[in-house]
C-alpha cells in the first residue's frame, strides 16, 4: 500500500518517474541494482531511501511541499476508528470471504488483517523503546504466523478485537504522554523518525487495505458491515484506485 501512497504523491507533484514491481522479473532486477533496500523504497540516482512514511520521506528527499503534520492525539484515535471497521467487517463475513484472494497481490482479507494489525502493533513497540522490524524479516516472519493461527471465524474476530481493545488503551497512554507526538522512534535501518509520521504512514496503510477488501466484496456481492474509512476520517489523502 505504501507503494501506492508514493506513485499517489509524486504525480501529485507532478513528478516523473518509474515504478517496479519487485515481484516481476525487471523490478527485482531495478532491486539488486539498487542495492536491495528495504521495500517500498525511493532511489534518486544511486540513493536508495527505504519508505516508512512515504508522504513525507519523499518530500523532504525532492524538496516537495510537506505533507499536513496532524498532531498524534488526533492520529490515534483515527486509527482506533479505522481498526474499529475492520472489527465489523470481519465479525459480518463467513470463511470463504475471508479466504478469498483480493487484487491486492492475491492477498486473503485474512493476510491483508495480519499485515495491517501487525504494524498498529509495531507503533506501539516503537512507542515503547522495543525494536522492529518495519516490514523486513522480522514482520514478514510474525505475519505468517499470525495467519497461521487464524484457522476459523471465532479466531480472526477474538484477534481483531484483542488488537482493538488494545489499540485503545495504547491510544489513551500515547496520547496524554505526547500529543504532538513528537518522540522520535528507532526506524529499520538504525536512524530514528519521528513517531506522528509513522503514525500518519500506517492511518493510511490500514484504511486502504480495508478499502481493498470493501472493493473485493462489492465486485462479488458479498454483503459486509465495513464501512469506507474515508467516510469515518474525511481527510484521509488516499490513492484513487482502491489497488
Amino acid at each position: 500500500m505504501s507503494c501506492g501512497v508514493a506513485r499517489e504523491f509524486l504525480g501529485a507533484h507532478s513528478v516523473v518517474f518509474s515504478s517496479w514491481d519487485v515481484d516481476e522479473p525487471a523490478g527485482r532486477e531495478a532491486w539488486h541494482a539498487a542495492g536491495n533496500p528495504h521495500v517500498p523504497a525511493l532511489v534518486i540516482g544511486s540513493r536508495a531511501i527505504s519508505l516508512v512514511s512515504p508522504r513525507f520521506q519523499i518530500a523532504g528527499a525532492l524538496g516537495l511541499p510537506s505533507p499536513q503534520r496532524l498532531a498524534a492525539g488526533r492520529l490515534l484515535w483515527d486509527v482506533a476508528a479505522i481498526q474499529e471497521a475492520w472489527l465489523a467487517l470481519v465479525r459480518s463475513v463467513d470463511w470463504r470471504a475471508l479466504t478469498m484472494p483480493t487484487r491486492s497481490r492475491g492477498r486473503t482479507p485474512i493476510e491483508l488483517v495480519a499485515n495491517v494489525f501487525n504494524f498498529y502493533a509495531e507503533l506501539a513497540d516503537a512507542w515503547a523503546g522495543r525494536p522492529v522490524s518495519w516490514g523486513g524479516p522480522g514482520t514478514l516472519a510474525a505475519e505468517a504466523a499470525l495467519v497461521a493461527r487464524l484457522t476459523d471465524e471465532a479466531a480472526v474476530v477474538s484477534y481483531v478485537a484483542e488488537q482493538v481493545a488494545a489499540w485503545q488503551l495504547f491510544a489513551l497512554d500515547a496520547s496524554e504522554a505526547d500529543p504532538e507526538g513528537a518522540r522520535l522512534v528507532a526506524n529499520r535501518e538504525g536512524g530514528t523518525v519521528v513517531f506522528r509520521e509513522l503514525l500518519d504512514a500506517q492511518r493510511q496503510h490500514g484504511a486502504q487495505h480495508l478499502r481493498q477488501v470493501i472493493a473485493t466484496y462489492a465486485e462479488r456481492a458479498i454483503p459486509h458491515a465495513g464501512r469506507d474509512p474515508r467516510e469515518l476520517v474525511p481527510d484521509l489523502e488516499l490513492p484513487d484506485d482502491p489497488f
